[in-house]
């Protein structure tokens, strides 16, 4: 009997949602990040430092963090929240759990 082909499938849903969901942060940092510099607005500390919690990948090295982040920005579904107010709200929960 022939053995059965596996896929390769290296991450379970929950992580590759979890993956999808940090790709999408970094391309609205990416072109937030290039209207602030064509506006030349000022960033507030909560937001950059949220913007660095992704960029920098600091969510590898704190167990916990991403998954509290998620649960936040899925916390309010079917509502767009502004990205401002979004990433203050992550800054809000990443410090009160002590990532940030």
């Amino acid at each position: 009997m022939a053995k059965k082909k596996r896929k390769n499938n290296y991450y379970s849903w929950q992580t590759k949602r979890l993956l999808d969901f940090v790709n999408y942060e970094i391309q609205e940092i990416d072109f937030y990040e290039s209207c602030y510099e064509k506006l030349e607005r000022r960033v507030s500390l909560k937001v950059l430092s949220v913007m660095l919690f992704f960029t920098k990948k600091q969510y590898i090295k704190q167990p916990g963090s991403l998954i509290t982040v998620y649960r936040k920005a899925n916390q309010n579904t079917g509502i767009h929240i502004p990205f401002e107010e979004r990433y203050e709200q992550y800054y809000v929960v990443l410090h009160d759990r002590g990532f940030i």
